[in-house]
């Protein structure tokens, strides 16, 4: 789960789906095919209290074993845009980090492993 910071910003939802298509279509081609079964959605916020850019739940999607549900991927809109929507580059960048952290999750890698990896 990535954390809040805070800055300032304003960016619709049309134009903050659009850069999240573009930071999926950007990713490797292998990457994407194993993304197959984990749905990613946008939420506006995280729930009351907590401060994320974003959460993967579910098993990791090497360990999926049948009749489990598949792995969900949730980008929080809402932070990422007041945090990062004043500068569009920025943004981006923030997405896919967000994106990338959540991905790492969803393969297992723990919130130590991310970090030194760049994508905290």
């Amino acid at each position: 789960m990535r954390r809040a910071r805070h800055y300032a910003a304003q960016v619709d939802d049309e134009a903050f789906d659009a850069v999240l298509e573009q930071v999926l279509a950007g990713l490797p081609g292998d990457l994407r095919s194993a993304l197959a079964g984990i749905s990613i959605f946008v939420a506006e916020s995280p729930e009351p209290g907590r401060h994320a850019y974003g959460l993967y739940q579910g098993p990791p999607a090497l360990d999926q074993r049948s009749g489990e549900l598949p792995g969900m991927i949730t980008v929080f809109r809402r932070p990422l845009v007041r945090d990062f929507g004043a500068d569009p580059a920025r943004l981006r960048e923030e997405i896919r980090i967000t994106l990338l952290h959540e991905i790492g999750h969803a393969f297992g890698i723990d919130e130590a492993r991310l970090a030194e990896l760049g994508y905290e």
